[in-house]
């Protein structure tokens, strides 16, 4: 393991003067510099660099056609859309193959859907009533299911509707979003589904809730499958769906090969005729599979220090730019309670935190230093247990004022992080395990994350023995390790130690914070009092009732107050470890690639294959093809 924390040192010392190089210089100027322009027509060469590309809506131009080549990194788990929510079934399967009741509008660039402009998928309309707790939603006509057995094509129908949430509700983890149920899930709204017709499907809410029709259109919570996966077919190996691709051939460990659905009901979409997606999990081959034309998509945006030497490798690429930072602080470090952890003890946590440099970290991960190199000064925010991509709901661990006292759990002070775990009783260190996900699921800079926790950790006395786990082990042990029903069944069984879970974005402030630090949210991931009592999956009383408070809450002022002293609190009781920084990142492409963000879908759950990247094409006039 290469020593990071000596890197780290190394970037102490030289980043105040690395800052102060690119302080004051314009992007265009800088992103020139990193293509090696000079001041000569230095306009006209940062253009045709591709830097700063302003994206154009070309939909006129369009041609149907053509072959794009595309990547995954881990392999497939399972293809059951209902059963799990898991990155690897979402990823690769639900979002190709299976419809949503809603989805999300796309809107003309430079426009943002913030997650709240949703139309139908499905469903060709919907009307809420004005109490707010009856949802009506009509059937789109003309849609069928594969022409395969035992399908063969059928009409989708209502009662797919109906079988679909029956089996959601019963199985997957993002259930407790949606599903109402007064034990479980008291703060979902959905109470009941029926169809009282062929076309119209009707749901009874328990009480309003405003994020209602974001979750119904989000990418991971609930997609339609046929009856016909009960019994028919296996839904975990095979696919009967309806959706904008078909799935042609997968090749497990190699590849999935995705076919447009010429039924499709948007009209003349896609235009791709097919997606061919290879496995590919190590960087350094999606970096030579790029350069050579064989993936057009981008590759770095996990991998921030290869931006600029990509571009000078490819320098007829697109470079784009994040308009936000993202709304996912992850991965976060999350903690295990058995036996006796000592990490029920809060001063333990919160010296894991403050032994953390987040701005080494971010000139390591964010790759900022490596831009103020290249005369980029790059954007950076801190994350808390909500990332800067909320805005106002975000709380600036820089501005002390504003954030209080427990800003310094989020602020690197070794020697007050030895004192607190002195104090715990760890005067001579303390030895734990480290568990995390081994594989290539999620990408490098979760891999370089485990390293450089790793190294850090040592230097105030928190010595981790590094325990990798094969994806599908660590996710359904360590990640899922303290979701409540499943540790009361004795299904999982928590673990003592830390681990780093990386998690997806959900669609509200109050949702990305209830998800992971209510028992009842959909990843759950464990809590003790105070008072370091409790099982781990009872959560912490007082997080557990602001949390359901504001889960409710439809006062935006209130919720924004409320979701400040969550924030705080969190931070004080360190309940996890968000990821330290975010940046807006930059991404590479080939321009082929026609429409390349002139559409913007949510910025929070979308299903980029059937909105934004509906509207894509080829233009076999431009590189990698010609040029």
């Amino acid at each position: 393991m290469s020593s990071y924390w000596e890197t780290f040192s190394r970037r102490r010392i030289t980043r105040r003067r690395l800052t102060a190089g690119v302080a004051g210089g314009s992007l265009a100027a800088a992103l020139l510099a990193a293509c090696g322009g000079d001041e000569d027509g230095g306009g006209e060469k940062a253009a045709s660099s591709g830097f700063a590309h302003e994206p154009v809506d070309t939909t006129s131009q369009a041609k149907p056609g053509g072959v794009l080549k595309d990547y995954y990194t881990a392999d497939l788990t399972h293809m059951d859309a209902l059963l799990s929510n898991s990155a690897s079934t979402v990823n690769l399967v639900s979002v190709f193959a299976y419809p949503r009741l809603l989805k999300f509008t796309i809107v003309p660039y430079p426009k943002v859907n913030d997650g709240t402009m949703v139309e139908g998928d499905l469903m060709e309309s919907y009307e809420l009533s004005p109490d707010k707790l009856t949802l009506t939603l009509k059937l789109r006509q003309g849609l069928n299911w594969d022409s395969r057995a035992p399908t063969n094509g059928r009409g989708i129908d209502t009662q797919d509707v109906l079988f679909s949430w029956k089996k959601f509700a019963a199985l997957n983890a993002s259930a407790p979003n949606l599903v109402y149920d007064a034990e479980r899930s008291p703060t979902a709204a959905v109470e009941s589904v029926s169809s009282p017709d062929a076309r119209t499907v009707v749901m009874k809410l328990h009480h309003p809730d405003a994020a209602l029709l974001t979750l119904l259109a989000g990418w991971d919570q609930f997609y339609v499958m046929p009856r016909e996966s009960d019994g028919g077919f296996d839904p975990k190996t095979e696919i009967r769906g309806y959706g904008p691709w078909i799935l042609e051939e997968h090749r497990p460990s190699a590849f999935m090969n995705w076919r447009k659905n010429p039924d499709y009901y948007v009209k003349g979409r896609p235009f791709f005729d097919k997606v061919e997606r290879a496995l590919i999990p190590e960087n350094a081959t999606r970096l030579a599979q790029f350069k050579a034309g064989n993936i057009h998509t981008d590759i770095v945006q996990n991998t921030q220090e290869d931006v600029v030497q990509l571009h000078r490798d490819v320098p007829s690429s697109l470079v784009l730019q994040a308009p936000t930072f993202a709304v996912v602080s992850s991965p976060n470090v999350i903690f295990g309670y058995e036996g006796n952890s000592p990490f029920r003890d809060t001063r333990v946590r919160q010296a894991m935190s403050m032994a953390i440099d987040r701005e080494a970290f971010a000139d390591a991960i964010e790759n900022r230093q490596g831009f103020a190199t290249q005369g980029i000064d790059l954007e950076v925010a801190f994350n808390t247990v909500l990332s800067a991509g909320w805005g106002d709901f975000w709380l600036n661990p820089k501005d002390e004022k504003a954030f209080g006292a427990s800003a310094k759990y989020l602020q690197f002070n070794p020697e007050e992080s030895k004192k607190l775990l002195a104090a715990a009783g760890f005067a001579s260190g303390v030895e734990f395990d480290f568990f995390f996900n081994r594989e290539q699921t999620y990408g490098p800079t979760y891999a370089r994350m485990v390293e450089i926790y790793a190294s850090m950790f040592p230097e105030v006395g928190l010595k981790p023995r590094l325990q990798g786990q094969p994806y599908a082990q660590w996710l359904a042990n360590w990640h899922y390790g303290y979701i409540p029903r499943d540790y009361q069944s004795g299904k999982v069984k928590g673990f003592t130690g830390i681990g780093l879970a990386a998690e997806r974005t959900r669609y509200t402030p109050a949702l990305s914070l209830f998800g992971l630090m209510h028992p009842q949210g959909d990843a759950f991931h464990g809590a003790v009092g105070p008072d370091g009592k409790g099982s781990g999956i009872d959560g912490d009383p007082k997080l557990n009732a602001d949390l359901a408070k504001l889960r409710q809450e439809s006062d935006r002022n209130k919720a924004l107050s409320l979701t400040h002293e969550v924030i705080r609190y969190a931070t004080q009781q360190a309940i996890y470890i968000p990821k330290p920084s975010t940046s807006k990142l930059f991404t590479v492409w080939w321009p082929a690639i026609g429409n390349l963000g002139a559409f913007n879908s949510s910025s929070v759950g979308a299903n980029i294959w059937a909105e934004t990247r509906l509207n894509w094409w080829l233009d076999t006039t431009k590189p990698p093809f010609k040029g």
